[in-house]
């Protein structure tokens, strides 16, 4: 097959090489997490959203503070576990 559509002209047949060039990047070893640390800023993100959901529970008993909107709080954090610190 690969014959054929070299005589008709259909595929072009060459070489890939690599020169070893570098290439600088904009990343920084110091500024990624850890996997230790990665694992303290999933633990402590659960925390803070079993904490949101107690508050939130608490709430729907008393009055909340307005300036704090706690599902959108625990959208945010869910967001960060998932995506955030992988």
């Amino acid at each position: 097959m690969q014959a054929i559509a070299h005589e008709k002209k259909l595929v072009k047949l060459g070489q890939i090489t690599l020169d070893g060039t570098k290439i600088k990047t904009n990343t920084s070893k110091y500024k990624a997490p850890s996997y230790d640390h990665a694992q303290k800023i999933e633990a402590q993100l659960k925390e803070e959203i079993k904490t949101l959901i107690t508050r939130e529970e608490v709430a729907n008993r008393e009055a909340i503070p307005h300036s704090m909107n706690i599902p959108t709080e625990i959208a945010r954090r869910e967001t960060l576990l998932e995506g955030g610190c992988k």
